[in-house]
């Protein structure tokens, strides 16, 4: 099941350059342009890159990883100290979950997220995207 505006066609967003990013239930080639759950409905997938208070990283983690709606936290080596994988059904989810949550754990100093077009992956996705998707 597609979910796209009213009025919204796969051509006119071809035109407009944004056939990857609505994504049709196109497959081919081991990619999808969009994953769904188990249930057959869209999910967006989101990396959130975290900055956190180091002497919290463990329970800021444990923090995080509770949200309904983040799957998957792992810390990290680098300039960041986690990422987290959110995956939720609509975009406006991402602002309930990432800028009304996460954001708002104690320790988090600075958070970047970034939002997947596409999966390009040969391993089962349905598992990965089923998670916390109890509906």
């Amino acid at each position: 099941m597609s979910r796209r505006p009213t009025g919204v066609t796969p051509d006119l967003c071809r035109s407009w350059g944004l056939a990857d990013v609505i994504g049709w239930q196109q497959k081919s080639a081991g990619y999808s342009h969009h994953a769904t759950d188990p249930k057959g409905f869209n999910v967006i997938t989101a990396f959130v890159l975290i900055k956190t208070d180091a002497s919290r990283i463990p329970e800021t983690a444990e923090e995080i990883s509770a949200i309904e709606g983040i799957s998957e936290v792992y810390s990290v080596t680098g300039e960041w100290d986690l990422i987290a994988v959110a995956r939720v059904h609509r975009h406006e989810d991402l602002a309930d979950v990432i800028a009304d949550r996460l954001s708002k754990v104690p320790a988090v100093v600075h958070t970047t997220t970034h939002i997947a077009f596409r999966a390009y992956s040969q391993h089962d996705l349905d598992a990965a995207f089923s998670l916390g998707f109890e509906q």
